[in-house]
């Protein structure tokens, strides 16, 4: 069992209009990132590698979901476990993730100019999401059988 560490919160609340600016502040820094590579080096040096993964994920087990993939399809693509899809797919039933869910729709086919594929594809590569033997075809696989497979 690999376990995952996540980073380390204080116990002691934050007044709220303190906690929304030191909020507001962190995503205006990525927001307002003069280049890609900007933003990246940002979430790069204050978010720790399992944290990256796990949004990263989350992001793309929504994406997946919003585009009829399959939980068992989004299983094995990108190692999480059916508990994992499950509890993302009754917190969209709940209304989480509107905007994340609205923006996969808007954006079906593209993410600056790269198919949602393209995306996976580099996030394997980068090692943001783990490579295991035959896992690209794995995906490529899965990818076919999705509506949004473009040949």
């Amino acid at each position: 069992m690999v376990c995952v560490s996540m980073a380390h919160t204080s116990k002691k609340k934050l007044a709220p209009n303190t906690a929304e600016t030191i909020g507001d502040y962190f995503l205006m820094s990525v927001v307002h990132a003069r280049t890609k590579r900007d933003a990246y080096a940002l979430i790069k040096e204050l978010l720790g590698k399992e944290e990256r993964i796990v949004l990263a994920k989350r992001l793309a087990i929504i994406v997946m979901l919003v585009r009829s993939y399959s939980a068992p399809q989004i299983e094995e693509l990108l190692k999480v476990s059916p508990d994992t899809v499950g509890r993302i797919v009754r917190d969209m039933k709940k209304g989480r993730y509107a905007h994340v869910i609205r923006y996969a729709k808007n954006n079906s086919k593209k993410f600056e100019g790269e198919s949602f594929l393209d995306l996976l594809e580099k996030l394997l590569e980068a090692g943001v999401l783990p490579l295991g033997r035959g896992r690209w075809d794995a995906f490529k696989r899965g990818a076919r059988q999705s509506e949004y497979y473009d040949s």
